[in-house]
């Protein structure tokens, strides 16, 4: 398969549409654009592993829009350790109203980002070259986002600490992971895969749970959804 071909885009607009994605032409020339971009950079720079243009379509474009029904439209979106942009640059080329900030430490994988937001002509996005816990530390930026994402990036506990400072009250945090992470779930005081209540650190969230499949390889995927309630006493008024 090639990147581009109509076989390929029959591909990811196929497997988009399980996700309630319905993709344009305008669409799918963007992602062409960006996986022909990853591909030519990943020959100098790590990228990602991923190279077929098959497991591309499914593995990093498929699986970034898994999240899609969960946002809305104009929401302010941060993308925590996006690596080559894994799921914030797929989600904006798909919402095209959403305001994004895609941070990741390594400054050779922002540069790409750049460069395909360049390309692409995308508008109210920025990549940053930023330890995610350094800008969770920053003032400035708490309470500022609706939804802080991350893929395969870190255990729960750990993007809880970072992620929920920087939320705005009601926002949430969406957690991309591979199998079910009971473990990570335990260690934060959640017992199970239903809808619960929890504290961490003073914040009181609500924590969804869902598990699916990629649509070609069926490999396991889940996606754990925190929803932020309240800082502080649950007494306070």
């Amino acid at each position: 398969m090639i990147v581009g071909s109509k076989r390929w885009h029959l591909h990811l607009r196929k497997g988009a549409s399980l996700f309630g994605v319905d993709l344009d032409d305008l669409s799918l020339q963007s992602f062409t654009r960006y996986a022909k971009e990853l591909l030519i950079w990943n020959k100098k720079t790590n990228l990602t592993s991923i190279t077929d243009p098959y497991e591309i379509v499914e593995k990093h474009f498929i699986d970034s829009l898994a999240v899609y029904p969960y946002l809305t439209p104009y929401a302010y979106l941060l993308d925590m350790g996006t690596g080559a942009g894994f799921p914030g640059l797929t989600l904006k080329i798909t919402l095209p109203n959403l305001k994004a900030t895609l941070i990741d430490a390594s400054a050779k994988k922002i540069n790409f980002i750049k460069q395909v937001i360049r390309i692409l002509g995308l508008q109210n996005i920025q990549a940053q070259s930023i330890r995610a816990e350094d800008l969770s530390q920053r003032k400035t930026h708490n309470d500022k986002f609706e939804v802080v994402i991350c893929r395969a990036f870190s255990a729960l506990d750990a993007f809880l600490d970072l992620a929920l400072p920087l939320l705005t009250k009601g926002g949430i945090a969406l957690a991309m992971k591979g199998k079910f992470p009971f473990n990570e779930i335990q260690a934060i005081g959640a017992v199970g895969d239903d809808p619960q209540y929890i504290s961490w650190n003073n914040y009181h969230l609500k924590m969804d749970a869902y598990t699916y499949q990629l649509p070609f390889s069926h490999s396991q995927r889940s996606l754990i959804r925190f929803t932020l309630l309240k800082h502080g006493n649950l007494e306070e008024t």
